[in-house]
């Protein structure tokens, strides 16, 4: 994949948090409400995803809740990091000529190619997936 490829898809997502974010936030009906369920396994099989409550984790954070964030969903931590962390870096990329977040992505990417990684990775988002069944998110 190319530099500028790899930039305008993680903008994209990025933008397109930014939007379920504020429109869960401020618009007039909540995701989190019966009428609007976001999970479709939560709406198909009645049980959690691991990423269920990852909104409502970004929001506490947002409002400074870091331990009630942390025990709606851990994953809003990460997801806090990458969407203002990606949109700085591209920027900085593009003022300085330079690729270093696209050489950050080779390395993880390149990461995630050793068994090792994949095995902790795989059972780190399952236990999440286990908590939340467990807590009935």
């Amino acid at each position: 994949m190319h530099r500028n490829k790899l930039y305008s898809i993680i903008l994209v997502y990025c933008t397109a948090g930014y939007v379920w974010l504020w429109f869960d936030m401020y618009g007039r009906l909540s995701l989190h409400s019966d009428v609007v369920r976001a999970c479709l396994i939560k709406r198909l099989t009645g049980l959690p995803c691991p990423s269920c409550g990852s909104t409502r984790s970004v929001e506490a954070i947002l409002d400074g809740k870091y331990i009630e964030a942390m025990l709606i969903n851990p994953i809003g931590y990460v997801l806090v990091a990458i969407m203002l962390a990606a949109p700085l870096w591209i920027l900085f990329d593009l003022l300085t000529k330079r690729q270093t977040l696209f050489d950050f992505y080779g390395r993880i990417e390149r990461c995630f190619k050793k068994s090792a990684v994949v095995v902790v990775f795989t059972l780190l988002i399952i236990l999440n997936w286990i908590w939340n069944i467990d807590k009935a998110l």
